[in-house]
């Protein structure tokens, strides 16, 4: 397990600041406010579709909105012409993803 997860951390960090940013912050802000995000979700939104990386993880407690969150994100992803897929480690979680809208795996099926 330690030497899957450092292979997961370099390629992880071969994938920082290789990406190109999805949006603009302006347009996020923009676009949440029509949906009427909350504020976390929109610094959530903000930080993924703004960022250069190509490997994004979102993590929060039970009942924090991340699926509302993560389908928000993958709406304008699609809209923008992206792909998006979900990976979360419980059949559960990848049952909530699908609700969401995002084709869902568990991690545990990469390996």
């Amino acid at each position: 397990m330690v030497a899957l997860e450092r292979k997961n951390l370099d390629l992880f960090r071969g994938g920082r600041t290789t990406a190109t940013p999805i949006a603009e912050p302006h347009e996020i802000q923009a676009w949440s406010a029509e949906r009427g995000l909350l504020a976390d979700q929109v610094e959530v939104a903000r930080l993924t579709l703004t960022s250069r990386d190509w490997l994004i993880a979102i993590e929060g407690r039970a009942g924090s909105a991340k699926t509302t969150t993560v389908g928000a994100i993958a709406e304008f992803a699609r809209e923008h012409g992206y792909s998006v897929n979900g990976f979360a480690p419980t059949t559960r979680a990848v049952r909530s993803l699908s609700g969401a809208g995002i084709a869902a795996r568990t991690v545990a099926s990469l390996v």
